[in-house]
């Protein structure tokens, strides 16, 4: 029962990963808002996924007190994860290679065996990262 839960979050876990890597591709060219709730918003923009509540509901506040705007300031290069406030509210702000990062490190973790075999599993999981890859370096 265990080994079947094991592949299940590892399976899962590649598939937030891809999902993930295409959320990151898009955000380059697409600046996106989604509703999470009723004051929590997610906005992708620019490599980078920022989390929001509106407290004060939908304003009225200028631009640069905005959590998107103040994220993109604030975010210093080369951190996963920035955090603060504005008056509009409390804002939590991370690029998407951390989470890409997260997602298949969870995956890996979850198949490490000792001692390892390789499987044609594990070599069509390499096989579909590797291409990810590539496709990534391709965009760009």
């Amino acid at each position: 029962m265990l080994k079947h839960l094991r592949i299940a979050v590892t399976a899962l876990s590649l598939a937030a990963c891809a999902l993930v890597v295409a959320l990151w591709v898009r955000s380059i060219h697409t600046k996106d808002l989604v509703s999470l709730g009723r004051d929590v918003i997610a906005a992708s923009e620019d490599g980078r996924v920022i989390f929001y509540t509106l407290p004060n509901g939908s304003g009225p506040w200028r631009l640069e007190d905005h959590p998107r705007y103040a994220a993109m300031a604030d975010a210093a290069p080369g951190l996963p994860l920035a955090f603060g406030n504005v008056p509009a509210g409390p804002y939590v702000t991370t690029p998407y290679w951390f989470l890409v990062f997260v997602s298949a490190a969870i995956a890996i973790l979850l198949q490490w065996r000792y001692p390892y075999r390789f499987s044609l599993r594990t070599l069509l999981i390499a096989t579909t990262l590797i291409a990810m890859g590539l496709g990534l370096v391709a965009v760009f």
